[in-house]
């Protein structure tokens, strides 16, 4: 069905208000088709597993096609967003009564992407991630991003990084995070506590298949300071690190074909 935004309404006692539980997948809409679509739907059927929602009424197909309806409907042409949440239906307080979900797709334009170029980053000083089993998809409870949100805009930051608890890097705000030395490529891995970003494994794969070297491993705050280069990726693209506090990083021209060779 489709509907206006102010036609939409929840109830008090809905599970995504009172509880957080559910996903979300965000997907970028480049030339009006929603780009790697099976790789969001995949981390989705993936994080209900986890979580113990049923998606037996959300086929790929079905998402597709609606996609494009919404994409038409909204006039997206070039460049524009999409977002599709899941949400557990019924009451239950902690203890769920049910695993069927409700469903909510939505559409918006937006600005073609950049690869943007970040100065002014730095290190969260609030918050650590502690991995859990849910920790890698992304779920509708995000009060962890929230204050790291606040934070970044009390420092006057472009970009913030949480360290696991452990001190090891983990992610950005909204985004995983690569480093390049030595010609190789690394990125650290979901038992930081990170989210396993589609964009980020798309990232990966692609290197491989380029026979790029790539690694997941353990990255100290020091090491990453002593990149040659570094940048970020998420649903909408990648974006350069010049900078980490008084640290001076370069541009890496190989993954700006790479960016500009999807968007």
């Amino acid at each position: 069905e489709l509907l206006d935004f102010k036609q939409i309404e929840l109830g008090i006692q809905d599970r995504g208000f009172c509880y957080g539980d559910g996903l979300f997948e965000t997907m970028a809409v480049i030339k009006s088709k929603p780009r790697f679509l099976q790789r969001h739907f995949d981390r989705l059927v993936k994080g209900s597993s986890v979580l113990g929602l049923s998606l037996d009424q959300i086929t790929m197909e079905y998402i597709q096609e609606n996609c494009f309806k919404l994409i038409r409907e909204n006039a997206i042409e070039d460049f524009g967003k999409l977002r599709l949440t899941v949400w557990r239906k019924g009451d239950g307080l902690y203890v769920p009564a049910v695993r069927r979900v409700n469903y909510l797709l939505t559409a918006a334009p937006a600005d073609l992407p950049i690869l943007t170029e970040l100065t002014r980053v730095g290190f969260s000083e609030k918050l650590v991630n502690y991995p859990a089993i849910h920790t890698s998809f992304k779920t509708i409870s995000a009060l962890k991003y929230v204050l790291a949100g606040q934070e970044k805009k009390e420092r006057g930051l472009e970009e913030i990084i949480i360290n696991d608890h452990n001190g090891f890097v983990s992610e950005a705000l909204e985004s995983n995070i690569f480093m390049k030395k030595d010609e190789v490529y690394y990125t650290p891995p979901i038992a930081t506590g990170c989210i396993e970003g589609v964009m980020r494994n798309w990232l990966i794969d692609e290197l491989k298949s380029r026979k790029v070297a790539v690694e997941e491993c353990f990255i100290t705050p020091g090491e990453l300071l002593q990149a040659e280069s570094a940048f970020t990726t998420n649903a909408m693209g990648i974006r350069h690190i010049l900078q980490i506090q008084n640290a001076v990083l370069t541009t890496d021209r190989y993954i700006q074909e790479l960016h500009n060779s999807i968007t």
